[in-house]
């Protein structure tokens, strides 16, 4: 697994999950279904998913529950530069069945917004 641990938050009544490092934070930027936030030297040290269970339902294609997701424990970001985008990658690890499961989130954001 690549990337720095991070700390997880979720809140179950606003189905709002979040990944952060704990570093400062500059800004916070809203893209679509999201809010990345951007550390001084132009890193995304968080990034915050609204309407989790929907929308990591859609992504894995099967009901993700507000159990599921409180159950996330453990989580890695990293951040992926190319020539026009920013990437955004969070390893996460869940528990399947006693199974300790590893999962991937990916994302995007324009170079622009971070510069």
């Amino acid at each position: 697994m690549a990337g720095k641990k991070v700390n997880i938050s979720y809140d179950a009544e606003e189905d709002i999950l979040h990944f952060f490092s704990g570093e400062k934070v500059q800004d916070s930027v809203e893209f679509d279904n999201f809010v990345f936030d951007i550390s001084f030297d132009g890193r995304i040290v968080g990034w915050q998913i609204n309407n989790a269970s929907k929308f990591l339902s859609s992504v894995y294609g099967t009901r993700i529950s507000k159990e599921y997701l409180a159950s996330i424990k453990e989580a890695y970001m990293s951040n992926i530069h190319s020539r026009e985008m920013v990437f955004v990658r969070v390893t996460y690890f869940v528990e399947i069945n006693k199974t300790k499961v590893e999962k991937e989130l990916m994302s995007n954001m324009p170079e622009l917004v971070v510069a």
